[in-house]
């Protein structure tokens, strides 16, 4: 193997059309050069014998010599060897200069060519052709998208692919869906390759009629024993499937299989719904395949996707003609298992699962509810966090404070990190960077966990001051509450991120679209979580409850309290004891039927303040009156 030299085909870049090959001299054999169009060509690309059939493979006519005798700058290109054809000794490390004689410039800057030069290799030789004939697509629009599927080219196809992501109804409407299967029929046809780009991976492998076997791939690794991490694609196709591929006559059949990391060239217009990970998988033996009675099954690992509350269809990209294209389940079987879904099908092409939410579950608001919903929270948990900063900026100044200050300002560092994950959740899932969302899904969850502990914890501390009253001290009292509060749900998230079961979530809406966040995927652990609030919940109701007794019972009993009925203060008290315990998060306990929709405003308006609340409250009770007023109330009662 011998390499091709320094920006040869940067040069290629200006050959003419228009000459003959008989123009030319050459001391290497000729190579078949009908894979080109309108290309005469006497410099073919190296490589071994069947890949010239391929007819990837030129010789640019022009003035060479004289270029390499009346340039220096150049002598690096024109000293560089090449080996045309494997097989033949005489031509092995020929320099370049020695094979043609002619080498026709029509324009271009020597001294930036030379400078630029770059080296080819057999692993990116095929791409650098195709770029200098075909060059990729950089915007997404229909002529693009036409250029790109006549190259029948990987890499443009993958560029396209990247280009096009967020503009799926571009794609759509450019009605020139129908070239992108010819496109894949000529790739598998080209013969056995393997393919990493960037967005699709896969490869085109040869199976030989006396030599059949039951075919197993894993994409995108192309493993064919075992799943890798990676992997969320399993394919199976039975022997009885690939001798129907080869038919009566063929003796080998060239099977292609592909893997799309993103729908892009696949769009999806019905509303609410959307792919499986956006992943779609090509299988293609070079002509359309139907009919088949051994079915052949993809399965569609869920990974972090989440499936609450959707159905699941296995569905094939169907070209009803050469201008409409759609998803269509005709032809494939859905089996759904508990972290998988099994597609058999009877035929080839391109296949997906396809996602759409359950009839009257999510899909619950109007975007506009959602919208104004979204506004109130975020004015909300912005205002929030402002006091909530400030009420640790204050404690801070003070230094040393009592058990029932500390605690609460616990609870206004864990309400702090809920509405700061809160306010940057859906800014980080629209990034799409995995890694990113399951880090702040489980940032957002701790903070949810931490909090709804520390109301309980606040109850807790309520119980020992109030109901129980003597004896109650604790060693390490603090140190203790800090443990639970802060440790109890960092093991939770520990597990639950093992488990790999936070990652990307949506909401969908009724009249279309979906807001995207980062949240469990889980449906089982997102109702044990909901769970845990109310357990809380219950708990801290039970002592806020008894407290409003006791309020009550020694206002009655007192002969002081009794002459006067309950002041604005105490009923104040009571309600600051409230926001404390987070008894106003009770109303997402009715969030169902008609009154749905009323409840997550009323929970949206008031909870997104529990941190203005809380600041009110701490305030309140590091006032420089506090002590005259705790004395007075003390001798009273």
């Amino acid at each position: 193997m011998a390499q091709f030299g320094c920006n040869i085909f940067a040069l290629m870049v200006y050959f003419s059309l228009s000459l003959k090959t008989s123009a030319t001299k050459l001391l290497c054999p000729d190579v078949n050069l009908s894979g080109v169009p309108n290309v005469l060509a006497s410099i073919p690309v190296f490589g071994d014998q069947k890949s010239y059939d391929g007819g990837l493979h030129m010789a640019v006519h022009a003035k060479f010599t004289d270029v390499c005798e009346n340039n220096p700058t150049m002598q690096t290109v024109c000293d560089c060897t090449i080996n045309i054809m494997p097989n033949c000794e005489n031509c092995k490390k020929m320099p370049l200069k020695n094979c043609v004689d002619q080498w026709n410039f029509i324009s271009m800057d020597m001294q930036d060519l030379s400078q630029n030069s770059t080296c080819m290799t057999k692993n990116n030789i095929t791409t650098i052709i195709s770029e200098m004939f075909f060059p990729s697509v950089k915007i997404c629009d229909c002529e693009g998208i036409e250029k790109t599927f006549n190259k029948n080219d990987l890499t443009s196809v993958d560029d396209l692919n990247r280009n096009c992501k967020g503009k799926e109804e571009t794609v759509y409407h450019c009605k020139k869906l129908h070239s992108m299967k010819n496109t894949f029929h000529n790739i598998t046809k080209q013969g056995p390759q393997k393919v990493f780009l960037d967005g699709i991976k896969g490869s085109v492998t040869s199976h030989q009629k006396n030599n059949l076997l039951n075919f197993r791939m894993a994409l995108p690794s192309t493993n064919n024993a075992t799943l890798e991490k990676m992997d969320d694609i399993w394919l199976e196709i039975p022997t009885e499937a690939l001798r129907v591929f080869l038919g009566d006559t063929a003796e080998e059949v060239n099977l292609g299989v592909f893997w799309f990391e993103h729908h892009s060239m696949f769009p999806v217009e019905e509303n609410n719904t959307e792919l499986l990970n956006s992943r779609v998988v090509s299988v293609d033996v070079g002509e359309d395949i139907s009919g088949l009675s051994n079915y052949f099954k993809i399965t569609f690992l869920f990974q972090n996707a989440s499936v609450e509350n959707k159905s699941l269809a296995c569905v094939f990209w169907d070209l009803e003609n050469d201008t409409v294209a759609h998803w269509n389940s005709s032809g494939c079987v859905t089996e759904t298992k508990e972290n998988e879904t099994v597609c058999s099908c009877n035929h080839l092409s391109f296949f997906a699962v396809l996602m759409s939410p359950v009839s009257g579950s999510s899909a619950s608001l109007s975007s506009s509810s959602v919208w104004l919903l979204t506004l109130l929270s975020r004015v909300g948990c912005g205002i929030s966090l402002c006091f909530l900063c400030l009420a640790l900026l204050i404690h801070l100044r003070r230094g040393k404070s009592d058990d029932s200050l500390c605690i609460h300002i616990h609870l206004c560092v864990a309400l702090l990190c809920l509405n700061l994950t809160f306010l940057i959740n859906d800014s980080l899932a629209s990034l799409g960077v995995h890694g990113l969302c399951v880090a702040t899904a489980a940032a957002t969850h701790y903070s949810l966990l931490c909090t709804l502990t520390w109301f309980s914890l606040e109850g807790f501390h309520l119980y020992l001051l109030i109901i129980r009253v003597f004896n109650i001290h604790v060693n390490r009292y603090l140190l203790k509450l800090g443990l639970v509060g802060w440790g109890i749900p960092g093991i939770v998230v520990t597990i639950i991120v093992a488990c790999g079961k936070y990652g990307e979530y949506r909401i969908y809406q009724q009249d279309g679209g979906a807001i995207q966040m980062c949240w469990l995927t889980d449906s089982a652990l997102t109702t044990v979580s909901f769970s845990y609030f109310v357990l809380t919940f219950a708990v801290n109701m039970l002592c806020f409850g008894s407290v409003t007794v006791k309020v009550v019972r020694a206002h009655r009993q007192s002969p002081v309290l009794r002459e006067r009925s309950m002041n604005r203060g105490t009923v104040l008290s009571l309600l600051g004891l409230a926001w404390l315990l987070g008894v106003s998060w009770g109303v997402l306990l009715f969030q169902f039927g008609p009154l749905r929709e009323t409840a997550f405003y009323i929970f949206c308006t008031i909870n997104s303040l529990h941190g203005l609340f809380l600041f009110l409250r701490y305030w309140a009770l590091t006032r420089p009156e506090k002590a005259s007023i705790s004395m007075a109330t003390t001798v009273s009662s």
